[in-house]
């Protein structure tokens, strides 16, 4: 009679989860090799077989590739999870890295604002939530732009994303989104200056299933609240005089909107009563706000209240009790608090910024200077 037995050999099961890990790299090496390939082509063949020919690869061939990547990424962090695990039974020296993970996940604004801002080196911090109703969301968080990275991630050139343009920090979030949030989840998308703008963009890709997007200090992207399906809540301090640059994307959403409407007027007169009405249902169904703080904090000269990390501490309180206010309003918050429960993921656990010590003249530790 053969004996079964049950065990681990410890180190062989990480250098598995350590390979396992590099060949998702490789993956993704590839990918960015096919990337720079394919986005050369519109320079050299210009046409529609041109245009097939970079449909065949953006999206759906490269979502695969970076979902692929995702999995086998996923199966090596399994590997060394539980390896890390059987050491801890062992009584290893060696113990788990701690960080959010259990923990409650931000559940008011405020906290939602601070967790933006702590979204490490590169400005994205993704958390996978699991609510009472045992579902697991995700919470994209996006910070603002880096003075010190000048021209580079999270540059200030990137803003030219509030001008229609793609940019290399969005496809970079776009990529480390695709790879953390299954397809199909819900996501809440919440950002900050620069982090909004590419929020409203991920929105309107319609890419994911982006039930929210809150964005603090943000300027107005057109198109995102008409196209992307999403509930859009803008959170604006009266000081704050960055998002007044998207006055020219707010003027384009109302001609949008005007078209929009004409449209579904003929479709109505054409005959198409169904497709109008559906139309219509879905539109009113969304939520797109824009609320407007006043915390008459000190701030920069050039940038106004923008650059205070307590702008928006003390704006987020005001957005809340604003909210209750109306229906509308109600029905962000309702959909917000889907995003309540306990942290099963983080891409930056570990990672935090304490508000609490910020003083009202907005002075903190050291770290990146983030403007937006």
């Amino acid at each position: 009679m053969q004996t079964s037995r049950i065990g681990m050999d410890v180190e062989r099961v990480e250098a598995a989860g350590r390979s396992l890990g590099a060949q998702a790299s490789e993956i993704d090496a590839l990918v960015g090799r096919i990337d720079a390939i394919v986005r050369g082509v519109p320079g050299v063949w210009v046409g529609p077989q041109s245009d097939r020919f970079v449909g065949e690869w953006w999206p759906a061939q490269r979502r695969m590739l970076v979902a692929a990547s995702s999995r086998i990424a996923g199966l090596g962090k399994a590997a060394l999870a539980n390896a890390a695990e059987q050491r801890d039974v062992s009584g290893s020296s060696r113990s788990r890295p701690t960080g959010a993970i259990g923990q409650p996940a931000p559940g008011s604004t405020a906290d939602r604002w601070a967790t933006t801002r702590s979204a490490g080196d590169d400005g994205v911090r993704i958390q996978g939530v699991r609510g009472d109703d045992g579902k697991t969301r995700y919470v994209v968080y996006l910070d603002g732009t880096v003075l010190e990275n000048g021209l580079g991630q999270r540059g200030a050139l990137e803003n030219r994303a509030q001008a229609g343009q793609i940019t290399a920090t969005y496809l970079y979030i776009l990529d480390k989104v695709m790879r953390e949030v299954p397809p199909g989840a819900e996501v809440m998308v919440v950002g900050f200056s620069q982090g909004g703008i590419h929020g409203q963009w991920l929105a309107e890709s319609k890419l994911f299933n982006i039930t929210d997007v809150v964005t603090f200090g943000s300027p107005h992207y057109s198109g995102a609240e008409l196209d992307g399906g999403a509930n859009i809540v803008r959170i604006r301090d009266s000081d704050d005089r960055i998002p007044p640059l998207g006055v020219a994307n707010q003027l384009a959403d109302g001609v949008e909107e005007v078209v929009d409407k004409v449209r579904t007027a003929w479709r109505s007169l054409l005959g198409d009563d169904v497709g109008a009405v559906q139309h219509e249902v879905e539109r009113l169904n969304r939520v797109d706000l824009t609320f407007t703080t006043h915390t008459d904090l000190p701030g920069d000269p050039l940038f106004g209240s923008h650059t205070n990390p307590q702008t928006y501490v003390q704006g987020s309180a005001q957005y809340e009790y604003q909210a209750s206010q109306s229906a509308a309003g109600r029905v962000a918050l309702e959909s917000q608090s889907r995003y309540t429960g306990h942290v099963v993921s983080d891409t930056d656990a570990g990672v935090r910024i304490n508000f609490d010590n910020v003083g009202p003249d907005g002075n903190q530790g050291s770290g990146q200077t983030s403007i937006g």
